[in-house]
């Protein structure tokens, strides 16, 4: 049996800093909880895996599933369009480095600040750890969720 104090709710200044890669092993008290199915999978955990996920990604993963249809689209003008070779570079990192160490919040800063995204970060407490509201806000595109 796992017991884990969970009395310190986090939210400090290196709540930013942390490298964030894999969200897998994150849970939290959902009231409705909507996942599509395989439902030719052999195997329960093949049946519930986002296919367009890549493993050890979640921000893009994150990023992607929030915004390939408006902001990462093909149909988006190549100069205004949020690619990965774009995120890497605003974070001035190497798709290697980002795969063998993830990100921070800190990291992803300059990719909310380009595409004027407005994000809010919880712990899996509720507790806002991040929050960037950008001067310009764009509308066309949603607000970004995350729960660490």
């Amino acid at each position: 049996m796992d017991i884990s104090d969970v009395t310190n709710t986090g939210g400090d200044e290196d709540e930013t800093k942390r490298k964030l890669k894999d969200a897998g092993a994150i849970g939290i008290y959902n009231y409705c909880v909507y996942t599509d199915l395989d439902v030719d999978a052999e195997y329960f955990v093949e049946a519930i895996k986002n296919q367009n996920h890549t493993e050890g990604e979640c921000w893009i993963n994150t990023l992607t599933d929030h915004y390939k249809d408006t902001l990462m689209s093909e149909k988006k003008w190549e100069s205004k369009r949020m690619t990965r070779e774009k995120i890497f570079k605003l974070m001035n990192i190497t798709e290697e480095e980002f795969k063998e160490h993830g990100a921070s919040v800190e990291d992803m800063i300059p990719v909310f600040e380009e595409f004027k995204l407005t994000v809010r970060l919880f712990n899996c407490v509720g507790k806002k750890g991040y929050s960037y509201e950008p001067e310009r806000k764009n509308k066309k595109y949603i607000s970004i969720i995350w729960i660490d």
